[in-house]
């Protein structure tokens, strides 16, 4: 048996039942697929809820960095201050957007978000960067997606038709608009 072993044993194609090396098929979870040893990440959400803590946007940024592989074009950090949300976010890696100096300027909080951003919608602007934050007429929200809506598109149009704004070109500030 020549086959790459992988959890569970050797890998099989899922066309075939046969072992990698033979397979024709070259399925993703086939190893002669040029793809198949590689990540298929996107994105990385973070958040945390701390009780008689107020470290938690720095407990979110240490785990912005252990997830940095997922996401390396943006990151943010949004955190409840005072019942408003505080978010600071950058295009570049988490550690160029989190300097030292941005790490100390962190607010003192119980609770945030996070997000490394790998974008699959919308080009990489600062606009797209995550958390987005949204404003309602009774509160606020701060939304980190990892994922796509598919139909983003026809219903950001008819949110638009409805008087939304939008300030980014993601699909995720979607999900943020319909609650």
């Amino acid at each position: 048996m020549n086959g790459k072993l992988r959890r569970g044993g050797f890998s099989k194609c899922a066309k075939c039942a046969e072992e990698e090396e033979s397979c024709p098929h070259l399925e993703l979870n086939c190893g002669r697929n040029e793809f198949a040893d590689k990540l298929h990440e996107e994105c990385a959400v973070f958040g945390v809820s701390l009780i008689n803590r107020n470290d938690a946007p720095i407990v979110t940024y240490n785990g912005l960095v252990s997830l940095q592989h997922r996401g390396q074009e943006g990151a943010g950090i949004a955190s409840i201050v005072d019942g408003n949300i505080d978010c600071f976010k950058k295009v570049g890696l988490v550690g160029e957007v989190f300097s030292k100096k941005a790490i100390v300027r962190l607010p003192e909080s119980q609770v945030s978000v996070g997000h490394t951003r790998y974008s699959t919608t919308g080009a990489n602007l600062l606009c797209n960067v995550q958390p987005i934050r949204t404003e309602y007429l009774t509160g606020r929200i701060a939304t980190s997606h990892n994922g796509n809506v598919i139909n983003a598109l026809s219903i950001k149009n008819k949110l638009k038709k409805e008087g939304v704004k939008f300030s980014s070109t993601t699909d995720s500030e979607v999900i943020s608009s319909l609650i």
